[in-house]
């Protein structure tokens, strides 16, 4: 589960569902992957025994160890199968991280100014736009497969055709 719906399951459907939300779970299934199933079993992962609280039925135990999780994802060791994929998958964590900072960086810059004026603080809409989430995400890719060519050069074979469009 997302950690935005993990944060207040007491939010009476009130967060609405959006495109990034989509996304984070892909790189948390991704992550779950890489990290307990060989040879498409699963084995569990014995370097790190937190990962069995993601599958607990407590929100706040679950958000807390993803959250610890993107801290210490560098120190995760996956199956051997899929290290290359791990290393592109540590890379979209850092960036899943980074944007959670920034949403919540101008979160509380907004709740402090309507705080400052007085005013009451209106959680403003935000846009949901897939187009700018996957861009991101391949600017992401395109720069490791420049860094490490023979790395994760295979992954840009499977940018979405219209991204493709756009940088030609």
């Amino acid at each position: 589960m997302v950690l935005d719906l993990l944060r207040d399951p007491d939010h009476d459907g009130q967060i609405r569902h959006l495109y990034r939300h989509n996304h984070e779970a892909m790189i948390w299934i991704a992550t779950w992957v890489v990290l307990c199933y060989k040879n498409g079993e699963y084995v569990g992962n014995s370097h790190d025994e937190r990962l069995a609280l993601w599958c607990t039925g407590n929100y706040e135990d679950c958000a807390v160890e993803k959250r610890a999780f993107l801290g210490t994802s560098c120190k995760q060791k996956p199956q051997e199968e899929w290290k290359k994929e791990w290393f592109i998958i540590q890379s979209l964590l850092a960036q899943l991280s980074q944007r959670m900072i920034d949403r919540n960086t101008a979160e509380s810059q907004r709740r402090n100014t309507a705080m400052a004026l007085g005013i009451p603080y209106q959680k403003p809409v935000e846009k949901d736009d897939p187009d700018e989430v996957l861009s991101a995400q391949w600017v992401v890719l395109e720069d490791l497969a420049a860094k490490y060519p023979n790395y994760v050069e295979y992954v840009l074979r499977y940018k979405p055709d219209f991204l493709v469009e756009e940088s030609a």
